[in-house]
């Protein structure tokens, strides 16, 4: 009898410590586009858990980087989210990265619905948390969009579990999303067309430089 009413008494403290949350990875996709200047470049953020069981998710910041010169941010659009997120954005922070949002780099944060939180599903499922949208500002063979680690003394690029208060499940951040800008449609065309004025110009020159030979 005694043995077990200590095994019913084991049995109750572990059942009242929290079961320890896996990790989950934070990814971009498409992982390479190619657009032309002037044209919307659209990049999903995706949370997908490293196991292979579902992970809650509460909340999560995300520090984004980017070339401010050949990308402009407009913004995010949640039409495919794949959760209501409660508030989500670029919220106000206490190192002042969201300031501005044409330096190069914001943070980005998505807050779960209290006692209902998010879901980061297993391979090869996954979560689109949001859509970030770009503008294509300048040709370039590729620039890279990123998560940081850290910027500032407070911000930081973490996954916080959903049924565990304040525990930071952060797996892989390391995705990249390449985005190759070419010239838009309309420039690609004068080009042609000045190239073959070009041609037709070195006919009529070369024309009437044989003439004068002849004549000569």
């Amino acid at each position: 009898m005694k043995m077990r009413q200590i095994a019913i008494a084991a049995a109750a403290v572990f059942a009242a410590v929290p079961a320890r949350a896996g990790m989950v990875n934070m990814n971009f996709l498409p992982s390479a586009q190619v657009v032309n200047v002037g044209a919307t470049v659209s990049i999903d953020i995706l949370l997908q858990a490293d196991g292979i069981a579902a992970e809650s998710v509460s909340a999560l910041d995300a520090i984004l980087d980017w070339d401010p010169t050949l990308l402009q941010l407009n913004g995010v659009n949640n039409a495919a989210a794949g959760y209501a997120w409660l508030a989500e954005g670029f919220l106000p922070d206490p190192d002042g990265i969201n300031a501005s949002l044409t330096d190069g780099n914001a943070i980005y944060t998505a807050l779960g619905q209290l006692a209902s939180p998010a879901f980061a599903p297993p391979p090869p499922g996954s979560l689109v948390v949001t859509t970030l949208e770009f503008t294509a500002l300048a040709e370039t063979a590729g620039t890279l969009v990123r998560f940081v680690p850290n910027m500032g003394m407070f911000g930081s690029t973490q996954i916080y579990a959903g049924f565990v208060p304040n525990t930071p499940i952060t797996g892989d951040i390391s995705s990249t999303a390449l985005v190759t800008i070419i010239p838009e449609p309309a420039s690609v065309a004068c080009l042609l067309l000045a190239f073959q004025l070009a041609i037709v110009r070195w006919g009529r020159i070369s024309a009437h430089q044989r003439t004068c030979t002849k004549t000569v």
